[in-house]
């Protein structure tokens, strides 16, 4: 059963918020409303992208500057971005993710605001995470192309041939490493993908 710091989340379909999480929901209160103003300036890479040292660094400054215990910014910072991520994962609607706001994050009316406002955005960068996760756990993954186009003139078989090729650059992620691969396309071939292009994006 919940308890009063566990509270029962539609962002978890119901179930009780990880008492971690609850836990660290409370240092929420500790922050400024100064903090809460500036805090844009690192939330959303704290919400969506791994943790790297440029970023620990970032907020390291952060709690300097708007004179907060780094660590309350830190715990408050992981609560945030569990809730928006869990929310994201089963697309909640704003309104349920605004509620949930408010079980876990009671008395931080500011940082609600600030979240719920930012939190349609947010949650379109994390769905777009998740649907090239599923894409790329089953198979390589196109990531890029490029290309330019040449002209075959002459060869050692044929003079005057004065045809264009298009050279076709493909990126793509295999096993998790980035792998490129270039293509001669006869202008054929070229027709034939801007007709699968024209169906798919239909």
């Amino acid at each position: 059963m919940a308890t009063p710091t566990t509270p029962s989340l539609r962002s978890l379909a119901g179930r009780p918020c990880p008492d971690d999480v609850a836990l660290h929901a409370q240092s929420a209160t500790k922050l400024t409303p100064k903090a809460i103003e500036h805090l844009p300036e690192v939330i959303d890479a704290c919400i969506v992208d791994p943790m790297t040292q440029a970023l620990a660094s970032a907020l390291t400054q952060f709690s300097l500057r708007h004179e907060v215990a780094e660590a309350d910014l830190g715990r408050t910072i992981r609560a945030c971005r569990f809730l928006v991520r869990e929310a994201s994962a089963i697309d909640l609607p704003l309104e349920g993710f605004a509620e949930d706001f408010a079980l876990l994050f009671p008395g931080s009316r500011e940082l609600g605001d600030l979240l719920v406002a930012r939190f349609d955005p947010l949650k379109k960068r994390l769905r777009a995470q998740l649907y090239l996760a599923a894409l790329e756990g089953h198979g390589d993954l196109l990531t890029d192309v490029a290309w330019r186009v040449d002209l075959v003139a002459t060869t050692n078989q044929a003079t005057r041939l004065m045809m264009p090729v298009t050279m076709l650059t493909l990126s793509y992620r295999h096993n998790g490493t980035d792998q490129r691969i270039t293509l001669q396309v006869p202008s054929e071939v070229m027709k034939k993908l801007r007709e699968v292009t024209d169906l798919t994006l239909k």
